[in-house]
């Protein structure tokens, strides 16, 4: 006599295995792809930073009457000041930040100190002070 019923215990327990290692790969996958995007987000604002940190130092040691236009690339949730030798890139509860070789900038956008983003931005140095303006 052949026992037809004792392939289907053990067909229920290996699918039931392999579906455990499936939902196992795939949470460690889901969390390998947040920290990614994280990792990409701030790597983004650092290089805004950067790029922006760079050409105002630029600018500024070229001297009285340099112009520079910068076109300033990223993540349009990001929010770019500057303050002090710094400049910031605020996203997502947390920020980034570049050093520049001076600390006298003044910043006007429509009458706001925000940098916006994915646009041409020029620098302009006179009297010793740089100018960030659209």
């Amino acid at each position: 006599m052949r026992r037809r019923g004792q392939s289907s215990p053990e067909f229920v327990i290996i699918l039931a295995g392999l579906l455990i290692i499936l939902i196992t790969v795939f949470a460690i996958y889901g969390g390998m792809e947040q920290a990614a995007n994280a990792s990409k987000k701030r790597l983004d604002a650092e290089r805004a930073a950067n790029k922006l940190a760079s050409a105002i130092s630029y600018v500024q040691q070229q001297g009285s009457g340099a112009v520079f236009y910068v076109y300033n690339f990223g993540n349009p949730d990001f929010n770019v000041s500057i303050s002090g030798r710094q400049v910031f890139v605020n996203y997502s509860d947390t920020y980034e930040t570049a050093a520049m070789s001076t600390n006298r900038t003044s910043v006007n956008f429509n009458g706001s100190s925000m940098i916006p983003m994915n646009t041409y931005i020029k620098l302009n140095y006179s009297n010793g002070i740089v100018y960030v303006t659209q």
